[in-house]
């Protein structure tokens, strides 16, 4: 997998020393060790930060031992496209490759050996941002470090669907210009990978996410709705709904499914359905399907396209076309 280079910061190096400072700078003070007495190192790294989280590719091209110690700050997923790499986290080991890549938490030395053919798609996640959300799932503070299992399965499952969305935005960032463009999409895409990795990979709060919750009262409910309908052309963020609601998130969804039938979020995509509508029937000769989603934060535009037909039984495409003649 190839990263057009004009979209990323980019290194190209065949030494060691530049790639260990280049590469420290994006993550974290590390030790980079050529296996072979005479490496021959053909380095590629390209990154794209993208909110919260960032993009990396990575490829160091020769048998090397790397020793980042503790990332602290961060979490890292990481996805293999070629080859294979060793990781070991504390007491876990997993061989990344195929179908099996890994998270790495922050909380314990990790290191890794990676064969001379690995590619790596490595997504960079912000620890703060991450526990942050994890509290609104959870309904309370983090009392323990959120820690996750290291080996993840990409075969099935939501592995499957985090690497395949993954590569979605990756794709949409090398390719359309607008894609960065929005702090909605942005805003999304966080969400996605967060609640992706927080109800697909095990980690120390999985039992508690995956408990039954208490309604919350209908007075807490409406009070959250009625926030998503005055602010949806907004950033709205599920903390926020959390916070106004003052019940946690999983009473919140559930009170949601309950007294309006669908997931807070969903009202919020709804909403911002019946506003794109709203763009394309009032739509200008220059005015586009593409740039009328990407301003209400649809980034997937197929997923769009889908769901704006089974809210209103015509393709968006139809509808700007009807609306300009």
């Amino acid at each position: 997998m190839a990263l057009p280079l004009q979209q990323f910061e980019v290194l190209h190096s065949h030494d060691a020393d530049e790639v260990r400072e280049q590469v420290s700078r994006a993550y974290c003070r590390h030790r980079l060790t050529p296996v072979a007495s005479r490496p021959l190192l053909d380095t590629h790294y390209h990154r794209v930060s993208f909110g919260d989280i960032s993009f990396n590719f990575l490829r160091y091209g020769a048998d090397v031992a790397v020793r980042p110690g503790i990332f602290d700050r961060f979490l890292m997923i990481e996805l293999p496209l070629r080859g294979t790499a060793k990781i070991h986290y504390g007491d876990q080991t997993v061989v990344s490759g195929g179908d099996i890549g890994a998270v790495v938490s922050a909380t314990k030395p990790v290191h890794s050996r990676w064969s001379a053919d690995a590619d790596r798609l490595m997504v960079q996640v912000e620890r703060g941002s991450l526990e942050r959300f994890a509290t609104t799932v959870v309904g309370h503070s983090l009392v323990r470090p959120l820690e996750f299992q290291l080996a993840l399965n990409l075969r099935d499952g939501i592995g499957a669907g985090l690497r395949a969305y993954i590569h979605y935005v990756v794709d949409q960032l090398c390719n359309n210009d607008l894609f960065k463009r929005y702090p909605l999409v942005r805003q999304q895409v966080c969400r996605t990978v967060f609640m992706m990795l927080l109800n697909g990979q095990p980690h120390t709060y999985s039992e508690e996410i995956r408990a039954v919750a208490t309604p919350g009262a209908p007075i807490h409910i409406e009070r959250a709705y009625q926030y998503i309908m005055a602010h949806y052309d907004k950033e709205i963020t599920i903390e926020e709904l959390v916070e106004i609601s003052g019940v946690s998130m999983r009473s919140l969804y559930a009170g949601f499914k309950r007294y309006k039938g669908v997931s807070p979020m969903l009202a919020l995509k709804n909403r911002r359905l019946e506003a794109a509508r709203d763009d394309l029937l009032r739509a200008d000769p220059e005015d586009s399907v593409t740039g009328v989603a990407l301003k209400w934060g649809f980034g997937h535009l197929g997923n769009f396209s889908r769901d704006y037909f089974r809210r209103f039984g015509e393709h968006p495409s139809e509808t700007l076309r009807n609306s300009l003649h």
